[in-house]
Parts: C-alpha cells; sequence; structure tokens
C-alpha cells in the first residue's frame, strides 16, 4: 500500500508602494525615511533593507529585521534607517518583508539625498 503525505505552501507576502522612499536633505545627522504603501498580503511582520553595492560605498548600512505593525489597507514605514553625512544621489536597494511563516519577499526601493541649499 503507498504512503501519503500532504503539504501546505504558504503564500509570500506582499506591500503595493511605488518604491520611492521620502527624499531627505544632505545631513550630518541620522536620519529617518518614510516608505509609503497602498496595501498588504498574507501579514507581513517585519522588514529588512538591503542596499546596493554603491549605497553602501556611499555610507548607506543595511538594515537588519525590523519588526512592523503592517496594515491590508496601506500605511507608512516611517522607520528606515538613514545614516549621517551621505552624499547626495539618488541609491537603490530592495525591501525584503517577512511574516510570521518565515516567508519574504523582495520590492526594490530607492532613496533621493538632496544637497543642502547654498546661501550667498
Amino acid at each position: 500500500m503507498g504512503k501519503f503525505f500532504s503539504s501546505f505552501i504558504n503564500p509570500l507576502p506582499t506591500i503595493t508602494t511605488s518604491g520611492s522612499l521620502s527624499a531627505l536633505c544632505y545631513s550630518s545627522n541620522l536620519q529617518s525615511a518614510t516608505l509609503n504603501y497602498t496595501a498588504t498580503t498574507y501579514t507581513p511582520t517585519s522588514y529588512t533593507v538591503d542596499w546596493n553595492s554603491a549605497a553602501n560605498s556611499a555610507g548607506l548600512s543595511d538594515q537588519t529585521s525590523t519588526a512592523a505593525s503592517f496594515l491590508a489597507s496601506g500605511g507608512n514605514l516611517a522607520t528606515i534607517n538613514i545614516a549621517s553625512s551621505i552624499l547626495s544621489g539618488t541609491y537603490n536597494g530592495s525591501l525584503i518583508i517577512s511574516n510570521s511563516n518565515g516567508c519574504t519577499s523582495n520590492k526594490s526601493i530607492n532613496i533621493l539625498i538632496k544637497p543642502l541649499p547654498v546661501v550667498s
């Protein structure tokens, strides 16, 4: 007689967003950027930020897993850490969202760091 088994595949969490974090001006202080989103599915519970090598070289540090209360109807993540003294430019990375099942999905993100205005 054959053996039977069943398995369940958990769906991946999703987030609907433009991927553009709030633009910030150059600062010698640590800052927090905000990412607005319009929806999530499959109950994400945390996020990680993985900046690409160019962003890392500019001084942006990857952000380890951070607990968050995502809303299915949308909201914002206001605790994305941006290191001090990042030169002006656009930097790219990935937002990795996770749920309690250990499932993850990636979303491309970017941030614009603006130069300080010049007073003459």
